[in-house]
């Protein structure tokens, strides 16, 4: 059986639209940690982009905590976040082959749907929320 127990920090990867942020908020809010967005550290008004060393005392400020669940893909802050990770609750070392949580509950009937992220999410051992 899967479970989050003794995960403080997690990390969420997967592709565009594959439901990275719904998971990862629904993650935090299971529990009680906060959310970290990384495309909300880097756009900025009108999808501006912020400049490398802001991005990354962004980044570094928002992971300070010792606990949080993070989403995003952001290369140029991998190397902040991916180390602060907990070992079992981050990607694999090579991004290109990992598979992602977001990914795999993304592929089934309910893909885009977050009701279905939601119940797998509460459903989790280590979540202190029941099904909705």
């Amino acid at each position: 059986m899967h479970t989050l127990a003794g995960c403080e920090r997690i990390v969420v990867v997967g592709r565009t639209g594959s439901g990275k942020t719904t998971l990862a908020r629904e993650l935090a809010a299971a529990l009680r940690v906060p959310h970290v967005e990384l495309d909300s550290l880097i756009f900025g008004p009108q999808f501006s982009t912020a400049p490398l060393a802001l991005l990354r005392e962004r980044t570094s400020a928002a992971i300070a905590g010792d606990r949080w669940v993070t989403d995003g893909n952001r290369q140029a802050v991998r190397d902040l976040v991916w180390p602060r990770a907990d070992p079992d609750c981050r990607p694999a070392a090579n991004p290109g082959r990992a598979v992602s949580s977001a990914d795999r509950i993304g592929r089934g009937k309910d893909r885009g749907a977050p009701g279905g992220i939601r119940a797998r999410v509460s459903n989790l051992p280590g979540s202190d929320r029941g099904p909705r």
